[in-house]
């Protein structure tokens, strides 16, 4: 085990992760810069790049549990809406845009076992990763941006290592990455059928253009949980388009939590909630 993660090993929180499961979920140790998240029979092992970022997306996801759901007043409602749509038939959707290298896609597999669930990272790095790390638990990753609209885009690293790389748009020429739209995500063979369910979205400011314009797939998903960047870009308003858009949705409510907004479909809230999609 390399000695920056031995280090945080041995640290309080860490220490109670590995201790005492949260959610059923337990940490693991499996090797160098290797973590095994397990819970009920299911587990799978993560791995984290040396001399980069990845280790503080761990930490985020599995230790400070950035994502963590069932502490939430809406959770009843919302595994209520889970266990529905397979009652039906079908299969929840849980959309991760900006999944960096998998871990929060990891941690949505464990908490719902029966969704399909797709991981979308632009950045080729990041997205080998990913696909390492979700290889064999049947998450769908796809090496795209999201846009409101399909376009050509670039990768730009202001710095601050493999989690914070940026989206920008460019010429046809210039691209190395494409861009789709949430619709068009939805739209794929391997989502037929499928029932919007949660969407997450992390995507470093680019989330100004996301929402800048269709955007009706909103009202499809119960759950959406972004990172807003106005701390990040000061003066450039990156989240008001999609404030706007909330403005122009179904009713929502919103809950914080550290970096993320929890938005949620209001009817799922009320006693008759029924937030089917």
């Amino acid at each position: 085990m390399d000695l920056l993660v031995s280090r945080l090993a041995k640290c309080g929180a860490i220490a109670r992760r590995m201790l005492v499961p949260v959610d059923g979920i337990r940490l693991l140790p499996a090797g160098a810069r290797r973590w095994r998240v397990a819970t009920a029979g299911r587990w799978a092992d993560v791995r984290m790049r040396a001399g980069t970022t990845d280790l503080a997306v761990f930490f985020q996801v599995f230790v400070a549990l950035e994502y963590r759901l069932s502490n939430w007043g809406f959770w009843g409602a919302l595994s209520q809406a889970y266990a529905r749509i397979l009652a039906d038939g079908k299969r929840p959707l849980i959309v991760d845009c900006g999944a960096n290298i998998g871990l929060s896609s990891v941690y949505f597999r464990l908490l719902f076992p029966d969704a399909l669930i797709c991981a979308v990272e632009p950045e080729p790095g990041n997205d080998a990763a990913l696909r390492a790390n979700v290889a064999g638990l049947g998450i769908e990753a796809l090496n795209v941006a999201v846009h409101h609209r399909p376009a050509a885009v670039r990768m730009v690293d202001p710095g601050t290592g493999q989690w914070g790389f940026r989206t920008v748009e460019t010429a046809a020429a210039d691209a190395a990455v494409r861009a789709v739209s949430v619709p068009e995500i939805l739209a794929l063979p391997a989502f037929a059928g499928a029932v919007p369910f949660l969407i997450k979205v992390d995507i470093e400011g680019f989330e100004a253009e996301l929402f800048a314009a269709d955007f009706g797939w909103i009202d499809l998903f119960p759950l959406l949980v972004i990172e807003l960047h106005d701390w990040l870009l000061p003066g450039q308003a990156s989240s008001r388009s999609f404030v706007q858009a909330l403005a122009g949705s179904a009713p929502r409510d919103l809950l914080f939590r550290r970096e993320s907004v929890f938005s949620v479909r209001s009817d799922m809230l009320r006693p008759d909630g029924a937030a089917r999609g």
